[in-house]
């Protein structure tokens, strides 16, 4: 199932967030697996498939979120980015036109190489 990305953690914070829980179910699903197994060989049988399928498929459900939220998250603005656009909106309001753009020059011309075009 495609989800848009209105379901997704908003922040960087609440993505960890997320993926620390998606990633302790991610162990909790192999160590029932592995249980599972143990417990097949101590018996010399077989594991129920029915429940090894849905472990497996809950396993794979956890591991596409966790991709699918590592993609967002890398996506999101980095803490210093949020910082540097409220910076900037916090000195846009102080300088008319004239004085921001002679600013802005100055800072490319203080780029180091070719600037910033």
């Amino acid at each position: 199932m495609q989800h848009d990305a209105t379901d997704l953690p908003p922040t960087r914070d609440h993505c960890r967030a997320l993926l620390a829980t998606l990633t302790g179910e991610v162990a909790a699903i192999k160590t029932r697996i592995a249980a599972a197994d143990l417990e097949r060989q101590r018996r010399r049988g077989q594991v129920d498939p029915v429940e090894f399928r849905q472990w497996r498929a809950a396993l794979s459900d956890r591991q596409r979120q966790i991709e699918r939220l590592t993609r967002h998250m890398s996506a999101l603005p980095s803490p210093r980015d949020v910082l540097k656009d409220q910076l900037i909106a916090v000195l846009r309001a102080d300088y008319d036109e004239v004085a921001w753009q002679a600013a802005i020059e100055k800072a490319r011309r203080l780029l180091p190489g070719e600037g910033f075009a």
